[in-house]
C-alpha cells in the first residue's frame, strides 16, 4: 500500500483499512480481529508508528509503502466466517512473529469467503519496516496452506504460479537492489518467450530498461546513475548464457534471492522430547507436532504420493547420489594424479642439470649433501612417471596438464553442485516417509496401516486439545512468540 498521488499519507490509511473493516462485508464488524491495534484507530496508529519510524532513521522516502494487504480466499461452502478469520489470524501470526501490528477482516459479501490481513510496514518497536523481496508471496503462501492443511482444508495443488503480489509493480520497489531490478526483468522476458536476442532486447526495452552497449552489455534505467553488467548478475544471465537459452540449448533457472525453506523434522524425535519435561513445555511440542504431521500431509498432497511411489523416488535419488559420489571420488583421485604429475614435471625439468652434474662427478657424496633436496625431488619426479604409460615414453607438454587439471576441476564442481541438493532432498524424503510411518502407526517389518493421515491428525489434535485445555490459536501465538 503506497501512498497515492494528490493524497495524505492518513488519508490513504483510512480509505485502504476503511474498505477492509466495511461492517455491510464484515457482519456487522463480527468478523474482525486485530493484534496490537484497535481496528477502530488503526489507521492512526500506523500513522503514529510510521512518523516515528522517520524520526528515527532519518530517512524521506518518496512513494513509501505504508502497510502491506494480504488476501487470502477459500473454496466455498468448506469453511465458516468465524474458521476463516481464525484461519487468517494464525496465518498473520506465524508469517510476522509478533513483531508488527495487524487486523483481519473477513468478508462475507460474496461467495467465496475471504481475509483482507493488513499489517504495518514499521515494527512495533519503530525502528524497522518490514522487508519485502521477490518471492514472498510464495513464503506466504507456503505458510497459508500450512495453516489451512492443519485445519483440514482444501489447498491448490501444483498451481502454475503458487500465490503472486497484488501489484505485480510492487517487485520494483525502492527496496530491492539495481541487481534485483534486472534479474527480475530478464525473468519476465523470458516468459514471454522471445524468439531470438533482437526480439528479448526489445521485450527488455518495453519495460522501460536500456540497453549499453560497450566492452560489456550492461542494462540501466532512468535514474540510474549507471548501467548493471550482465555479467555481474550471476549464472544464469550472461550474455552467452541468454544465447543459449534462446538457442534452446538450457533452461533459465530465475535467481532466487530469498527462497522460503520449510524443513521438515522428525515427529519420533519430537515425541522423545515430551518425555519428562513440564506440562506447558510438551503443550508447545504438542502443537509443533501437528504442525509436522500437516507438513507432511501437504508434502504428499503436492506431490501425489504414495508409500510405494515414495519408496522409489527415494531409491531413485540414492541411486544418483551414489552414482555422483563415485564420480566424484573419482574426479578427486585424477585431481591427485594429475597434480603430482604437473609437480613432477615442473621439479624434473627444474633439477635436471643439478641430476646431470651429480651424475657426471660420479654420485660425488659432498655435492649431493650440499644440492641434496634439488636431487631428491629430482627422483622423486623420475619416480612419478614409472605410475604412468606414456605413449612413447615421452612426458606430455605442461600446457596439456594444465588443461586436462582445469577440465578435471570443473567435472568435479558441477558434480559437487548435482550432489548436495540431492542429499539434502534425500534427507528430506527420508523424514517425510518416517513421519507417514508413524501417523499411520505402520510397522515397517509387517507393513500394517490402521489409520488414515487425517483420521490421526484429527486425533492428535483432539487429544492435545483436551490435555492441554487451551484453544489451538493460543497455542500458535505462544509458540510464534518463542
Amino acid at each position: 500500500m503506497h501512498i497515492n498521488k494528490g493524497k495524505t499519507v492518513a488519508q490513504c490509511l483510512s480509505g485502504r483499512i476503511g474498505y477492509a473493516i466495511n461492517p455491510e462485508k464484515t457482519d456487522s464488524s463480527e468478523l474482525i480481529s486485530s493484534f496490537r491495534c484497535d481496528y477502530h484507530t488503526a489507521d492512526a496508529e500506523f500513522l503514529l508508528r510510521k512518523q516515528q519510524y522517520d524520526t528515527v532513521t532519518q530517512k524521506q522516502i518518496p512513494n513509501t509503502i505504508l502497510a502491506y494487504q494480504i488476501r487470502q480466499s477459500f473454496k466455498p461452502g468448506e469453511v465458516s466466517p468465524e474458521e476463516a478469520n481464525k484461519i487468517g489470524y494464525e496465518t498473520a501470526s506465524r508469517l510476522l512473529k509478533g513483531k508488527h501490528a495487524f487486523i483481519v477482516a473477513t468478508h462475507i459479501n460474496t461467495d467465496c469467503i475471504h481475509n483482507h490481513i493488513i499489517f504495518d510496514a514499521v515494527a512495533l518497536d519503530g525502528n524497522r519496516k518490514w522487508k519485502d523481496v521477490l518471492h514472498s508471496h510464495k513464503d506466504i503462501a507456503r505458510i497459508s496452506d500450512l495453516v489451512c492443511t492443519e485445519h483440514q482444508l482444501s489447498v491448490i495443488l501444483n498451481p502454475g504460479r503458487k500465490g503472486k503480489p497484488y501489484n505485480m509493480t510492487n517487485r520494483y520497489g525502492y527496496n530491492m537492489t539495481h541487481r534485483d531490478l534486472v534479474r527480475s526483468a530478464i525473468d519476465d522476458v523470458f516468459a514471454m518467450r522471445p524468439n531470438n536476442l533482437d526480439e528479448f532486447w526489445s521485450f527488455l526495452e518495453e519495460l522501460d530498461f536500456e540497453l549499453i552497449r560497450g566492452r560489456y552489455i550492461s542494462i540501466k534505467r532512468d535514474g540510474w546513475k549507471q548501467g548493471v553488467s550482465l555479467s555481474s548478475l550471476g549464472e544464469g544471465y550472461s550474455e552467452k548464457e541468454i544465447l543459449a537459452v534462446l538457442s534452446g540449448e538450457k533452461e533459465h533457472k530465475p535467481f532466487v534471492n530469498r527462497k522460503f525453506k520449510d524443513r521438515p523434522q522428525l515427529i519420533t524425535d519430537l515425541e522423545q522430547k515430551m518425555r519428562d519435561k513440564s506440562r506447558a513445555y510438551r503443550n508447545r511440542l504438542s502443537v509443533e507436532e501437528i504442525k509436522q504431521m500437516s507438513r507432511t500431509v501437504l508434502f504428499i498432497q503436492e506431490n501425489n504420493l504414495t508409500l510405494d511411489s515414495l519408496q522409489s523416488k527415494i531409491e531413485t535419488k540414492i541411486a544418483c547420489r551414489d552414482h555422483l559420489k563415485t564420480r566424484m571420488d573419482n574426479i578427486s583421485e585424477s585431481i591427485r594424479r594429475n597434480t603430482a604429475l604437473k609437480n613432477a614435471i615442473t621439479d624434473y625439468a627444474r633439477y635436471g642439470r643439478i641430476y646431470a652434474e651429480y651424475k657426471r662427478r660420479k654420485f660425488d657424496k659432498d655435492f649431493y649433501a650440499e644440492h641434496k633436496t634439488e636431487i631428491e625431488k629430482y627422483k622423486s619426479a623420475k619416480g612419478c612417471f614409472d605410475t604412468w604409460s606414456f605413449p612413447d615414453h615421452k612426458l606430455p607438454p605442461i600446457s596439456k596438464v594444465n588443461a586436462e587439471l582445469e577440465q578435471l576441476k570443473q567435472d568435479f564442481a558441477k558434480a559437487k553442485k548435482e550432489y548436495y541438493p540431492i542429499r539434502d532432498e534425500i534427507r528430506e524424503l527420508l523424514i517425510h516417509q518416517s513421519n507417514i510411518l508413524n501417523i499411520l502407526d505402520i510397522d515397517e517389518t509387517k507393513s500394517r496401516k490402521r489409520t488414515s493421515v487425517i483420521e490421526r491428525l484429527n486425533e492428535a489434535k483432539n487429544r492435545i486439545a483436551d490435555k492441554s485445555n487451551i484453544q489451538t490459536r493460543e497455542a500458535f501465538q505462544t509458540l510464534d512468540s518463542h
